[in-house]
């Protein structure tokens, strides 16, 4: 039988021949050519023209028969897959629908949609873009995740960690396999204890997520989560690897497992041995401070994609290698920094969203067959049960409050992308069908979906910072030791806060205890951490920013033995959450006072502001469980001074309206007052209807103002104390104009009571943090190289 494409040769051969009879001859070979007469062309022309419709008319034929054999043996392929629970759709990727909105489940379904907004040839860009996403994101997780913390964790993350691992296993892995008597479908009743596996894995990754997203990576319990889900991750992504290999070597035989344990090895060993030895090399060579250089992040994209290809050829999943390579990369500057500034807003914000699409347009909620959604949904339920379990009990053992104990349950029960991407991986293996999918996908949105309300409305930190109620200077004895915070964000904001801490006059009778807090931002990690100094340890030869930070406040200690105690720290976090860690360390060491730089510089190159900082200020005035200082300083502007010059606050003013902010603004003067070498002087502001106000309130600042002018003006020269009658808030502006240069350092309360001499004020405040005269005292008004501490009292909170 001649074949179709032999038919078709015939066929061009006969239309060529047909055309040379048409065709004109050549005039040179005009007396060769025997030309016969027009009858015989005709009859010949006819002759040709019946063949080649003879010829064309078995072709056709030819070809509708070849066609119909084919779609015979596409429809027995379909029926054959659709016995194993897999569709056509299912092997290329799905890439026929949209997502759970577009997708088979809404608008996919109509044929002006899918032709229109998304034809076929779209998904296979969108596909590749979202699987690439999934990569760099799980690469980017790896590369934060810090596998040092495992060591670190204590016998309370170890229990949690573990029973929330084990625990899940224990009940739905024998519940497993008792169910599969109720699936009729071959391919999902053996797959039930994968399933059961698959819904009792934790994962870092998601809940660091989560608790990213919650603003609750810098809380206690936020980080006890994180320890416990970096063990219970490791041990559940170790039993997944296992169990499809596993799986894999039943379908395809123990060959297959052999090799894939084996490939899986090789590739480990390659990335410990091969790609970090030169990742390290280059770290080392990228001298602190400096970027990290362009050619060697293109080296280290070169890695990523290269892990994901052998991944695929070794038969593993595609993200297997990049997440290994994550891991074992260390964390923080200057890698981590430079990927996370380089991938994390892109890879977040384009490609992830478009691998989530993947994911749902895959899921069709038209279920073909619905019996097992309560088989499936029961071995949910249980997994979550394990894990809300597994994480309650050892908490409760350990003695951690009732309420926190079901908030760390809910966090490590959530499920996210890395459950969905071994979903994905089941469905490609033909392990679970597009119905199984479905469901597993779904009861994700749900679970996910419920934990997040949940977890916002049990857990609230601030709520137990409301217990100090006395955590001021005000109340702090004069016999005891006073306890400050410092914050620091930079070098320059070194200089002000030394000479503040020697203004405030620590003595032996009254010693001062100064906790030195740097404020990192958290880049290229993702747990956040509070490190600790030994001020005896020795300088290094390579000092980093927060060594000479430390280096300032450790010779100031040195110059106040026996008075000064200093307590260095470097908090390395997410500025949305660097408050939570102090309020910690003032619960934990019984703070009176954290002072804070202002976020704005002042310079003769130009005032320097950052934003970043400013939220940080924000969050602490709001949060602290304490007194607030915040420092401006404008000193900078007279000329450049080190950390331990010889400049100081020598003249004090402290402006006086009254209330709780005032009150403890007068406190912190009353020991610099003390200072032999500083001169305190209060201006009290007084409205002409003095008798406006609360009395109780003009009883408590009376108080206060007689104590420090009975204690510090009586007998001792160079304090003093003066009233001054306003009559509205232009007169207030003029006293603080009269003031602009008669003093180095100004005190005052952040709030003040209401009075007129206030009114119309509010109107000019650019800077609420710092009050109505600190925002006043701040602009671009006053001129003078003063500097400002606005003080906020426990108990009035930020708008």
């Amino acid at each position: 039988m001649v074949s179709t494409r032999d038919r078709l040769k015939q066929t061009i051969e006969k239309l060529v021949s047909l055309l040379k009879i048409h065709r004109k001859p050549n005039l040179k070979k005009k007396t060769n050519l025997e030309m016969g007469n027009s009858e015989d062309r005709l009859t010949t022309l006819e002759t040709k023209v019946s063949d080649l419709i003879t010829t064309l008319t078995e072709l056709v034929e030819q070809l509708r028969l070849t066609n119909l054999a084919k779609a015979s043996v596409s429809v027995k392929q379909r029926e054959r897959l659709k016995t194993k629970g897999v569709t056509e759709e299912d092997r290329d990727g799905g890439t026929e629908e949209g997502g759970l909105l577009i997708g088979p489940s809404g608008l996919g379904r109509t044929r002006l949609f899918k032709k229109r907004i998304f034809p076929v040839v779209s998904f296979y860009p969108l596909s590749t873009l979202g699987l690439f996403g999934c990569m760099f994101f799980l690469f980017l997780v790896g590369v934060k995740m810090d596998l040092k913390m495992v060591k670190r964790s204590g016998k309370k993350a170890w229990a949690i960690g573990l029973l929330t691992f084990i625990l899940p296993l224990i009940l739905t892995v024998p519940i497993s396999f008792y169910l599969r008597r109720y699936v009729a479908k071959d391919n999902i009743r053996d797959s039930l204890p994968l399933i059961a596996v698959l819904n009792s894995s934790t994962s870092f990754h998601v809940i660091t997520c989560l608790l990213t997203d919650l603003k609750l990576l810098n809380s206690e319990l936020g980080r006890l989560a994180t320890s416990a889900s970096t063990i219970s991750g490791m041990l559940s992504w170790i039993t997944l690897v296992v169990a499809f290999s596993v799986k894999q070597s039943i379908m395809s035989g123990p060959a297959t497992w052999i090799l894939l344990v084996v490939s899986g090895f090789v590739q480990v060993m390659i990335t410990v041995y091969v790609l970090r030895p030169i990742v390290m090399w280059m770290i080392r060579n990228t001298p602190e401070g400096k970027p990290f250089k362009e050619t060697h992040m293109f080296t280290v994209f070169l890695m990523i994609l290269g892990s994901a290809l052998v991944s695929e050829l070794f038969g593993q999943h595609f993200s297997f290698g990049p997440m290994v390579l994550g891991l074992i990369l260390p964390d923080g500057p200057p890698l981590g920094s430079a990927l996370a500034d380089k991938l994390d807003c892109f890879v977040s914000g384009l490609l992830l969203p478009l691998y989530f699409f993947l994911i749902g347009r895959r899921a069709d909620l038209h279920l073909k067959d619905s019996a097992n959604v309560w088989v499936l949904g029961s071995m949910s339920l249980l997994a979550v049960l394990g894990k809300f379990a597994g994480s309650i009990l050892p908490a409760l053992y350990c003695k951690v409050r009732i309420q926190d104990a079901i908030v760390l349950g809910l966090i490590l029960s959530s499920l996210g992308i890395v459950d969905l991407t071994f979903y994905s991986r089941a469905l490609a293996n033909e392990h679970i069908d597009t119905d199984t999918f479905t469901i597993l996908v779904t009861l994700v949105v749900l679970i996910t979906g419920t934990v997040s309300p949940l977890v916002q409305f049990f857990y609230k930190p601030s709520k137990r910072y409301g217990v100090f109620k006395k955590h001021t200077i005000q109340y702090n004895r004069r016999n005891t030791e006073l306890k400050i915070i410092a914050c620091i964000y930079n070098q320059e904001n070194v200089p002000a806060i030394i000479k503040l801490l020697e203004a405030s006059n620590p003595t032996r009778e009254s010693p001062m205890g100064v906790y030195v807090l740097h404020l990192v931002e958290l880049m290229g990690r993702a747990t956040p951490l509070l490190v600790e100094h030994n001020t005896k340890a020795k300088p290094t030869s390579q000092p980093t920013q927060s060594d000479r930070i430390i280096n300032a406040f450790r010779i100031y200690e040195q110059q106040n033995q026996g008075v000064v105690t200093v307590t260095p720290f470097t908090a390395i976090s997410a500025f949305t959450a660097v408050h939570e860690d102090i309020c910690e360390l003032v619960m934990d060491r019984i703070i009176a006072m954290v002072i804070i730089p202002f976020h704005k510089q002042w310079s003769l190159g130009g005032d320097i502001e950052s934003i970043k900082c400013r939220n940080v200020n924000k969050n602490i005035i709001e949060n602290a469980p304490c007194s607030v200082g915040i420092l401006v300083d404008r000193g900078i502007l007279g000329g450049t001074r080190s950390a331990m010059g010889g400049w100081t606050f020598s003249r004090v003013g402290v402006i006086f309206f009254g209330g709780p902010d005032d009150r403890e603004a007068l406190s912190y003067a009353m020991r610099m007052a003390e200072h032999p070498n500083i001169n305190v002087s209060v201006v009290r502001l007084v409205a002409v209807e003095s008798t406006i106000g609360n009395a109780m309130e003009r009883k408590l600042d009376n108080d206060v103002v007689n104590l420090f002018r009975l204690n510090h003006t009586v007998e001792t020269v160079g304090n003093d104390y003066r009233e001054e009658q306003v009559l509205d808030s232009v007169g207030t502006v003029d006293v603080m104009h009269s003031m602009e240069n008669s003093f180095d350092l100004v005190i005052m309360g952040r709030r003040q009571n209401e009075t007129p001499i206030l009114s119309g004020l509010t109107e000019w405040n650019e800077f609420p943090e710092l009050g109505l005269m600190g925002d006043l005292l701040a602009s671009y008004d006053f001129e003078s190289n003063i500097s400002i501490l606005v003080v906020k009292q426990l108990g009035y909170a930020l708008d």
